[in-house]
């Protein structure tokens, strides 16, 4: 991370808390707009942050995963999975809190060989409604893979499978208030090259019922637009403080790079006008 002045070379300290700020479920709302209309409402669940995770069990990048990139992180949110083996079945659940009556939209994101079964349902219940139940990760299901703008059940490119792939179905009628996502995985048919182990990054509910954040997070990352529209859901990770030491009153930038797209990114707005001793 490097910090720009725009004045007169100042003492800087740039402190940098280390620790990852966990997200709080059902609370986070996609970053303000460019214009008057408020953003759509949408909730950020991390796989591995599930509270009950019964069979399931929680993997970091290359110590268990299915695809391991060696350039860097395979584009994995948080760089952990929640993942149930092929031979293996289980229920997670965590708690959620709906922010917004309405339609949403539920993306799910994970690790998938081509032409293979790595099927799970996914479960959202409320109190005094019928569950919404849904049935993702099999060999005829449509999804969007690598840099994809339409979704198939099976993208093989010449280079083999890359990245994750994402899922997304239409939920209807929410209220707003507390709900349980639940996730079920059956024991799979062993077939030799054919069932894999249940792999899932993220869970991304929003009311984003035209999929305009694709439109807007694809023009700075083409590759994986739901990562961007997932952070800004989740909100801040790291904390950065200055204090200008200076005589003068100064203004500071910070620009900080990803191991993924978009490679670089500025916020030029990071601290404006701060007064001497502040």
């Amino acid at each position: 991370m490097s910090v720009n002045r725009t004045l007169n070379p100042l003492a800087i300290i740039l402190g940098i808390a280390l620790s990852l700020l966990i997200p709080v479920y059902g609370s986070g709302q996609s970053p303000q707009p460019s214009t008057s209309e408020a953003p759509p409402k949408a909730i950020a669940i991390e796989a591995e942050h599930f509270q009950n995770k019964g069979a399931w069990k929680t993997v970091a990048n290359g110590n268990g995963n299915l695809m391991v990139d060696v350039v860097g992180f395979n584009h994995i949110s948080g760089e952990k999975l929640l993942c149930l083996p092929s031979d293996a079945q289980g229920k997670a659940e965590t708690p959620i809190t709906i922010p917004a009556p309405g339609n949403y939209k539920l993306w799910v994101r994970y690790e998938y060989p081509v032409f293979c079964d790595a099927s799970f349902a996914i479960e959202i219940h409320q109190e005094g409604m019928p569950p919404a139940r849904f049935q993702a990760g099999t060999i005829n299901s449509p999804r969007f893979a690598l840099g994809m703008e339409k979704a198939k059940a099976q993208h093989d490119p010449a280079s083999g499978s890359e990245g994750l792939v994402e899922e997304v179905f239409s939920v209807e009628g929410l209220k707003p208030g507390k709900a349980t996502l639940f996730l079920h995985g059956k024991k799979l048919d062993a077939k030799p090259g054919r069932a894999v182990s249940r792999n899932i990054d993220l869970i991304w509910l929003t009311q984003d019922i035209g999929d305009t954040w694709r439109v807007q997070y694809g023009r700075s990352n083409n590759l994986y637009p739901i990562l961007d529209a997932f952070r800004d859901t989740t909100g801040a990770r790291w904390e950065a403080r200055i204090k200008n030491q200076g005589k003068e009153k100064n203004s500071f930038s910070v620009t900080h790079t990803y191991n993924r797209l978009p490679w670089g990114a500025n916020e030029s707005n990071f601290a404006r006008d701060i007064e001497p001793g502040q």
